[in-house]
């Protein structure tokens, strides 16, 4: 993937930062924490904007002072780690096609939107208790891992076509309709999901693991009424709808003495 080739700071520039920001990708300007805080909240959370560049050089926590603000990053690079924490009402977090080239946070938050757009992620990016009305992977890069863990949605969860280049992981994930799309998984690990529908569309794990044992499986991954798969579709080795049902046969078809830890889908 290609990456934005970002232009020096001018030190002779007396220009203010908001509108130091509002130039080419090459010319686009660099911008402390702090500046890019006072900008996101200066244009109301929106920096979603035509010809707007910025590039922050330090890590960066948008917290519970943007309570309801609808966040648009637009088209930004963070040279570090990009966090939300302890934001109460977050109307709307898009990504957009943002590079956040170390990690990406989103911690103990209510994120109503949340949109990862064409973002590329460097490092890893964890969600942990976060609740939502819809998430939507959109078509982002994960080259870190993916971690979800106690993330619950009200609406719909779509993996849609985001690659995972060192997989994703789901720990006690819910929401109405889980959508896999047609996104690159990896190594896929599921312990503890709920769900009204699975859809498996045509999306590919190059391993997949079940955590949980048979006597003391928690969530309904086991309910194969639940899981739809592409019709007329021709499944291979690495499709999702075909290790998740061998997975699940295995499972069901252990003695219910044995405890199982695990099971591992069949390697590439």
């Amino acid at each position: 993937m290609n990456k934005r080739k970002v232009g020096s700071k001018n030190p002779n520039t007396s220009s203010s930062p908001a509108k130091r920001v509002y130039s080419s990708p090459q010319a686009a300007m660099q911008l402390s924490a702090k500046v890019f805080l006072g900008l996101l909240k200066q244009n109301q959370g929106n920096l979603d904007l035509e010809n707007c560049h910025y590039h922050v050089t330090e890590e960066v926590c948008i917290g519970n002072e943007f309570s309801n603000f609808s966040i648009h990053l637009g088209c930004g690079v963070f040279e570090k780690s990009l966090s939300v924490e302890g934001v109460s009402l977050l109307r709307t977090l898009s990504l957009g096609s943002s590079t956040i080239e170390e990690t990406l946070s989103l911690k103990t938050s209510h994120i109503s939107i949340l949109n990862f757009g064409s973002a590329e992620i460097l490092g890893q990016a964890s969600l942990d208790d976060i609740t939502s009305n819809g998430i939507d992977f959109g078509q982002a890069h994960f080259n870190g891992g993916g971690f979800m863990k106690k993330v619950y949605s009200t609406g719909p969860l779509n993996l849609g076509g985001a690659v995972f280049e060192s997989g994703l992981s789901l720990e006690d994930v819910g929401a109405e309709s889980i959508n896999a799309g047609s996104a690159n998984l990896g190594k896929l690990t599921l312990k503890e999901l709920y769900f009204g529908t699975f859809y498996t569309g045509t999306a590919t794990a190059s391993k997949l693991t079940i955590q949980g044992d048979k006597l003391s499986f928690r969530g309904n991954l086991l309910d194969t009424s639940r899981i739809l798969t592409q019709l007329d579709s021709e499944a291979n080795q690495n499709s999702l709808e075909t290790r998740l049902a061998l997975a699940i046969e295995a499972i069901k078809n252990l003695p219910s003495r044995y405890s199982l830890v695990r099971f591992l889908g069949t390697d590439e």
